[in-house]
Order: C-alpha cells, then structure tokens, then sequence
C-alpha cells in the first residue's frame, strides 16, 4: 500500500510518499516517486496499488516520453498521458487475473523551455487536473485532515515542504499499510529535485516537538476558566521555547552545512537558513545557540568560505538520485 500527497501554489509543486511495501507477508522500502527526464519534458509520477502494475504503467510513459524528439507544451502532454492510460488500462491492468487492480496516480511536470508546471491525479483512465493539493492511496480520514488543515494557496515552497512531510507524518501514525523514511521530490520552474532524506527526517522530528508544544497550549487558549494572568505566563513560556527550539534547528541546519562544505546548500529549491545569517549571529540573536568563541570562529568561516567561492574556489553541487528515469 502506498499513500502519495502532491501539493500545488504558485511557488511550485511538492510531491512526498511513504516507502513501505508490503506484499503477502513480506515488508520493503522502495522509491514510490519516479522522475523521468528528457528532452521533451520533465516528469515524475507516484502510483498506488499493486506494483507490478505501478512499475509496468511508469515503464511504458519512460519509453513514450523518451521518443518524442521535440518539446511537449501542456496538451500535448496531456494527451501523451491519457493515451499512455487508456493502452494501461487495456494491456496491463486487463491482462492481469485477480483482485485489487485499483490504480491511482499523482503525476506532476515540468515543462520546457518556460518552466511550467502541472500537477494531474488519475481516476481508472482518465485524468484530472488538480489546482492545489490531491492525495491518493491509505493515508486515512485523518491524513486528509491534516492536509485539507494546514493547505494555503499562498504557501512559500519550504512551507509545502513541511506540509507534505506532516502529512505523511499522520498518515504513518495512524495506518498500518504506511510507513518507512518519507520521499520529497520538489518540482519548480528551473528544475526538479529530490530532497535529502536525512534532512526530511529531521524535518519530521522537528515538526512532532513543536506539536507537542502546540498542543500543550492549544485548549488552554480556549480555557474561559483559566485565570488570564496564568495563561499570560503560559504564553511566554511557550513564546521562550518555541523560539529557542527555532534558534536550535537553524543552527542544526547550518552545521549540517559545514559538515557538508557552506556550498552545499547554494543548489537548494528554497532556502533553509533566513536571509543575511551572518548579520543575524552577529548581531547576537544567536546568542543563546552559540558562546562568544563559537560566533567568532563562526562568522570567521562564512566570511572565508563567501571570498573562497568569489574567486572561484567551488563548484556548484549538484545532487542527482541514482533512482532518477533517463
């Protein structure tokens, strides 16, 4: 079983999927988001129900994606995926004997040269546009909520990265046939990526403590019986902690950083660290993060890093998953 989000604003396209796969008795993880990329247009789909059928359907749309010598512009590819559907259904889908051929997809492009972008779920053969955000497979009524919740159209690109990530967070909580490392692909108007999976799992960290401390606070904000200058002290110890553990993860994201080179994150889709960081632990709003030394040391090596790729010392990262469709 398989539960796949696919949330859509201006910003671009967040895809995210659980990677348990069970078949009888036997439980594995696998990459349930293929990206498929060629000279024609750029694509990545995520099915759910039986993967024999999943991995036939992503194999045939490589193969047609791949012959087409030109750029695709929105309907043609849209007919390319409908036809793509329809052969499926005939072929595949009615060739095989059993139960359970129930077949979703979520598939999102980009188009060249302009970068367009377009997000489509299917329902058997044919296929609907989704304006904002879709989800298919076992991800549960609750799943749904979350995502129905925390959706805003004007949401930035790291916001829906968070979104979907809660999404699957819930979704793995309370379904049985959902689990395993979450999977984020990123779909914008210069390229897709996968996110790091590391970095997805301390996302999902992340966004269980604070909802603990959420939660925490929530009914007393609704608590008529609570005396005001209690709940006002309550307030500010939530204010305290929620912005110490905010302090802590930027600074968990940046060492994440030097581990990986300060060039590291110059590829990313979004940023991960708010604008003018040095001027940010410079002027002491990091104080409670890092000792005198440490900002010292700190800003000692952002600044040598800033004038060692100025003069050309680095080259750009580039991280590209082996699992990628060519």
């Amino acid at each position: 079983m398989s539960y796949i989000v696919g949330l859509k604003s201006p910003a671009g396209i967040v895809m995210s999927a659980d990677t348990l796969e069970t078949i009888a008795e036997e439980v594995d993880y696998v990459e349930k988001l293929e990206i498929i990329r060629s000279r024609a247009c750029e694509v990545v789909v995520g099915g759910a129900g039986r993967s024999e059928l999943i991995d036939g359907f992503i194999q045939d749309l490589t193969k047609r994606v791949n012959k087409r010598r030109k750029v695709l512009n929105e309907k043609q590819l849209s007919t390319l995926l409908e036809t793509a559907l329809g052969t499926f259904y005939d072929r595949d889908v009615a060739s095989l004997s059993g139960k359970y051929k129930e077949i979703s997809f979520l598939i999102a492009a980009r188009l060249l040269p302009n970068g367009g972008m377009q997000l489509w779920r299917t329902k058997a053969r044919r296929l609907f546009e989704v304006r904002d955000r879709a989800a298919i497979g076992y991800g549960g009524t609750l799943g749904r909520h979350a995502a129905k919740r925390l959706f805003q159209p004007d949401l930035s690109l790291g916001q829906m990265v968070l979104a979907s990530v809660y999404i699957l967070v819930v979704a793995k909580t309370t379904s049985r046939v959902v689990g395993g490392p979450t999977s984020v692909v990123l779909i914008r108007d210069n390229g897709i990526s996968r996110e790091d999976e590391g970095y997805v799992t301390a996302l999902e960290d992340r966004l269980k403590v604070f909802e603990r401390h959420v939660n925490e606070i929530f009914l007393h904000c609704a608590d008529t019986g609570l005396n005001p200058t209690r709940f006002e002290g309550m307030l500010v110890d939530f204010c305290a902690q929620a912005l110490s553990l905010h302090q802590s993860y930027i600074a968990d994201v940046f060492q994440g950083m030097v581990r990986a080179g300060l060039n590291s994150g110059s590829g990313d889709a979004y940023p991960k660290l708010p604008p003018g960081f040095t001027g940010i632990v410079a002027a002491g709003d990091m104080d409670n993060v890092y000792t005198p030394d440490q900002k010292a040391a700190l800003i000692r090596r952002i600044r040598e890093e800033a004038k060692r790729i100025s003069w050309g010392g680095a080259m750009p990262s580039t991280s590209q998953t082996s699992k990628d469709r060519t």
